[in-house]
Order: structure tokens, then C-alpha cells, then sequence
């Protein structure tokens, strides 16, 4: 009688196999599913680090680089193959022995795409400034309007913001942080609102301070109306782009460009005393008015944070915002939202992410 030995090799690689048929026909939507976040989620990650990386370069006096990210292709590989062998025996007790393998391999090779910002889309996006018609705009949709500010204006009517480059007067004008503070205060209290007039020539946009009749929004109106040179019972004010206090009982508003943005949160980095001492860079230009916190606030350290929102090495040093700071954060978020919009066109297209599904 004829013996046969049966030798059935079974792994859960040949289980894989078989199962991916019919039952893995979904995992292109799953990866898709999935992916789509992680890949939104790195892209922002990686935004976040380079504002920090441009920021701290700037404060030791190097130059800012700008990538943008023009693509993102994940491909992925998944197949499957099994293998069924039967050899007889030639010496000893006769037989044969059936052997069943299985193999399963599965890649994923992502390819990114990043361009250099360079040349007249560089002077476009990043050096020149922003109009005040596509600044304040964005303190109409919820965004603070002092950060906004302090981040994206130099002057208004002649009041002075800090700069790192003003001399004995870097520190910016007391009356300046006081307006920008009394403007938030009239946000929060709805006392403020924005008016935008557009036509097929140009836009123009107001101050509007709305009818109130509480008596504690009434005076800090009041206190607007006097710091930007208004009318006494005046209710709203045409913002244009200046210095000084223009004509017609307007207001003119000196905005920064992008890389100004940078370079003013940059100069209120406090650094190693010994950074400054041996010229690697400047002192930090000091914070005045009622908020005397910079609008980030950036730490140093000799070794990487337990925890951060976003960190970086560089020259040496650690340096990071700090996940508990909500005011630095959300200061970090409308620059990098700031910046979006002084791109507009004049960037490449955004991002285009392939995810295959099938």
C-alpha cells in the first residue's frame, strides 16, 4: 500500500494571498482614506518648520530659503503568489510529499516634488507688501486683529510698530500697542467691524465703528478715533496704503512684505548672551505697550525639547515653540496664512497629491 506523506506548509502570508482577491479590492480606498489626511497633516508639519527654520535664520543673519512642495505621488505595490511542489521518494519508505508556499509583498514609494522660490516670484511673494485690502480682510473672517497687526503693519498714521532696523526707536511707538490693543478690545466687543467697497478698477476698505450704547465700548471708540486722527463723531474711515496721516480724513497703514513679517518676529528672539557678544547676531529689540510678550514667542536650548508645537536645530542650539503657548501658535498660523495669500498667483500651483485608489 502506498504511503503518502502530506506536508501542507500554511503561513498567514498564504492566508494573505488568497484573502486579497475579492476581500482586498477595497484597499486602494482605504489608503486613500487614510492618506489623504497624513500626507495634509505632513505638508502643514512641514510649513510650521520651515517659517521656524526662516525665522531663526534670519535672527543670526542668514538668508531665508522658501521651498514649495508642488507634488506628492504615493505609489503602491501589493501582490501575492503561491507555489504547490510534489516529490516522490526515491530510497526508504516510498511517498510523497506536497508542499504549499505562499509569498505576499507590499511597498509604498512616495515621491515628492519641491521647487525653489527664486527670482521675480520670490520678489512677488515674499519682498513685496502686502495691501492693506488683502490684510485686514482676514480680521473679518475671526483672526485677531492686533496680532494681525503687529505681525503685518509698520505704521499706522504715523504711530510707529517695532523694528528691528529703526535705531533708537526699534522699540516702535507706546501709542501704537495701545491702538492695536484698543482695536482688539472693540473686535471682541463687536464695536468694529470692516467695510470693503469693490469695483472693476479698485478696492477700497473701511474702519466702521458700529452704534453701541454701552459707555465702556463708547470710550475706547473714543480712544480710536483719537489715535488715528478721526472726526469726533465720525463712524467709519477710509485705510489706505502709506505713512503718515494722508488727507481727507483718511488713514494710511504701512504693511510689511512677508519676509519683514519674518524678520520682525526673528528680532524678538532671545538668544545666548554670548550670541550677541561675539557678533553672531543683534540684540533682540525689546517689547513695549500693554502686551509686553513678543507676538512668538521662541525658545532656545542646548538640547531638543521633551514636547514643542514645532522645533529645529540650528547653529548648534534647540529651538522651538512650545505646545502650551496658544498665543504663539495661533500668531505662527495666520503668518503661514498671511504668507498663503502673498502668494496668490504669483506661486506655483498648490500641491497636487496622486493617491492611487484602485
Amino acid at each position: 500500500m502506498l504511503l503518502v506523506h502530506v506536508r501542507l506548509v500554511v503561513t498567514w502570508l498564504v492566508l494573505a494571498v488568497v484573502l486579497s482577491a475579492p476581500g482586498c479590492a477595497g484597499l486602494g480606498a482605504r489608503a486613500l482614506n487614510r492618506d489623504h489626511l497624513e500626507y495634509a497633516a505632513a505638508l502643514a508639519d512641514a510649513e510650521k518648520r520651515e517659517a521656524l527654520f526662516n525665522i531663526v535664520r534670519l535672527r543670526y543673519g542668514d538668508h531665508p530659503v522658501f521651498l514649495s512642495t508642488t507634488q506628492v505621488i504615493s505609489g503602491y505595490t501589493f501582490e501575492g503568489s503561491t507555489e504547490a511542489r510534489v516529490a516522490g521518494e526515491t530510497s526508504g519508505e516510498p511517498g510523497a510529499a506536497l508542499e504549499a508556499l505562499g509569498v505576499l509583498r507590499y511597498s509604498d514609494h512616495p515621491t515628492f516634488t519641491f521647487a525653489p522660490v527664486t527670482g521675480e516670484q520670490f520678489a512677488e511673494s515674499y519682498i513685496r507688501p502686502l495691501s492693506p485690502g488683502q490684510l485686514l480682510p482676514l480680521a473679518q473672517s475671526g483672526l485677531p486683529i492686533d496680532v494681525l497687526l503687529r505681525l503685518g503693519v509698520q505704521s499706522i498714521s504715523g504711530l510707529q510698530n517695532s523694528s528691528p532696523l529703526g535705531g533708537s526707536a526699534r522699540a516702535g511707538s507706546p501709542d501704537f500697542f495701545l491702538l492695536v490693543n484698543q482695536l482688539r478690545n472693540l473686535q471682541e466687543a463687536g464695536g468694529l467691524a470692516l467695510r470693503v467697497q469693490a469695483d472693476a478698477k479698485n478696492t477700497r476698505i473701511f474702519f466702521v465703528l458700529r452704534e453701541e450704547n454701552d459707555r465702556d465700548i463708547r470710550h475706547i471708540q473714543d480712544d480710536v478715533r483719537r489715535l488715528l486722527g478721526m472726526a469726533p463723531a465720525a463712524r467709519e474711515v477710509e485705510i489706505v496704503y502709506g505713512s503718515g496721516q494722508p488727507s481727507g480724513g483718511r488713514v494710511a497703514i504701512l504693511t510689511r512684505s512677508v519676509l519683514g513679517m519674518l524678520g520682525e518676529v526673528a528680532a524678538q528672539i532671545e538668544i545666548p548672551v554670548e550670541d550677541v557678544q561675539t557678533g553672531r547676531a543683534q540684540p533682540a529689540v525689546p517689547v513695549i505697550g500693554a502686551d509686553t510678550r513678543p507676538v512668538i514667542v521662541v525658545r532656545s536650548g542646548p538640547s531638543q525639547p521633551s514636547t514643542s508645537y514645532v522645533s529645529l536645530s540650528y547653529g548648534g542650539r534647540w529651538f522651538w515653540i512650545e505646545e502650551t503657548d496658544f498665543k504663539s501658535k495661533l500668531a505662527l498660523s495666520i503668518l503661514d496664512l498671511v504668507r498663503n495669500v502673498a502668494e496668490g498667483s504669483h506661486s506655483p500651483q498648490a500641491p497636487v497629491i496622486t493617491i492611487p485608489a484602485g
